[in-house]
Order: structure tokens, then C-alpha cells, then sequence
């Protein structure tokens, strides 16, 4: 498996165009240990529906999500 020799300057374009994307998705997958995120796990706790979530949902035009979610609460 690998790339063809014929495929590479296809990719050395693309990437040569797609540059600043690269580097801003490989910055956001970098994994940070340098920054304070929380003091106790507890703190990513689901603590249920927010009510912004139901906005969301209609925004994006997802009431089968909202719908689930509700579920779900409902089960715990």
C-alpha cells in the first residue's frame, strides 16, 4: 500500500493550496498538556439536557437528536 509516484505532485498541490487548513487541523489535533482544563473529572458529568440543546436541534433541523436525547434522559 502507498501512494503511486504518479499521484504525487496531485498531492504536493493540494497540499501546497490546502496549506493553512493543514496546519490549523494539525494544531487542533494536537493533544495539550501544557493548559489547565479542570480541577475534577466530576465536572464533565452529563447533568441532563440544557436548554440551549433543543435550540440547537431546531437550528440544525435535528428532532430525531432532540428526540433521542430526551430519551435517554428520561432512562437514567
Amino acid at each position: 500500500m502507498g501512494l503511486r509516484l504518479a499521484q504525487g505532485p496531485a498531492l504536493a498541490h493540494t497540499l501546497r493550496e490546502d496549506w493553512d487548513e493543514a496546519l490549523l487541523f494539525r494544531d487542533l489535533a494536537t493533544l495539550r498538556a501544557d493548559i489547565p482544563l479542570f480541577e475534577d473529572v466530576a465536572v464533565l458529568r452529563w447533568r441532563g439536557l440544557a436548554p440551549a440543546f433543543a435550540v440547537w436541534c431546531e437550528g440544525v433541523a435535528a428532532p430525531e437528536l432532540l428526540a433521542r436525547a430526551r430519551a435517554l434522559a428520561a432512562a437514567r
